[in-house]
């Protein structure tokens, strides 16, 4: 699927990819009594899912997403080490006339730090140079 567009109001999310696997953190995230099983890994995703109804939203109700919209979906992607879904934002970002900045780059960067993807890493500090972006 089009990850650049996952919060469109077209696209199902569940089911979906979000680039963590919940079995690599079993670190026990506070239940207040809910399911003591339920993992950090496991809070994470359902933030960016959350995150993409979120989008999904604003757009079904006529709401353009701005750069801070953008920023909420970016960081939810590093997150979770989700560089492709990042990525994808990034040019969903450009092509709505966003201009991309250096936090929306440094999203981005954290996205490969949690995935360690240092290929991708160095191919968008790469990018940014090229774009007269400060890393």
């Amino acid at each position: 699927a089009d990850r650049s567009l996952a919060w469109h109001p077209d696209e199902d999310v569940e089911g979906a990819d979000l680039g963590a696997d919940p079995s690599a953190d079993t670190a026990k995230v506070p239940s207040g009594g809910l399911n003591s099983n339920y993992t950090h890994a496991e809070e994470l995703q359902n933030a960016v899912i959350r995150v993409e109804e979120m989008m999904r939203d604003m757009v079904e109700s006529g709401v353009d997403p701005d750069l801070h919209s953008f920023m909420a979906l970016l960081t939810a992607y590093a997150k979770v080490g989700d560089v492709a879904a990042a990525g994808d934002a990034l040019a969903g970002m450009k092509a709505r006339g966003i201009t991309l900045d250096t936090w929306a780059f440094n999203a981005l960067l954290q996205a490969c730090a949690t995935a360690s993807d240092l290929d991708s890493a160095v191919r968008i500090r790469n990018a940014m140079r090229t774009s007269d972006i400060a890393p």
